[in-house]
């Protein structure tokens, strides 16, 4: 048998999926400010890292992007963090080699 679920219980699952899935495709709304093509898509614990004008040959900046479907979306505390810290200029670059 079947358990019945909760009031309101689908709503939620639909919009937990309608979220997820605007994560993947914002880069291809109109409304997103740059080329699709420099957009790399992580999901946690940013959605995104944008390599802004790099598909162009020339790199402006590196962007880090959390989306989210409303505008008051609270960020959650590890997005929080990861904010600070870039906000802090703890941010570099490593090339990390394979040593085999």
């Amino acid at each position: 048998m079947r358990r019945k679920n909760p009031p309101g219980c689908s709503e939620k699952s639909e919009a937990i999926i309608r979220g997820k899935v605007t994560e993947h495709l914002i880069p291809y709304f109109p409304d997103f400010e740059y080329n699709p093509k420099d957009a790399r898509f992580l999901g946690t614990p940013v959605d995104f890292i944008i390599f802004d004008g790099l598909s162009e040959g020339e790199m402006n900046r590196v962007v880090f992007a959390e989306v989210k479907s409303v505008k008051t979306g609270a960020l959650s505390q590890r997005e929080k963090l990861v904010k600070e810290c870039i906000n802090r200029g703890k941010v570099s670059y490593e090339i990390i080699h394979n040593k085999e």
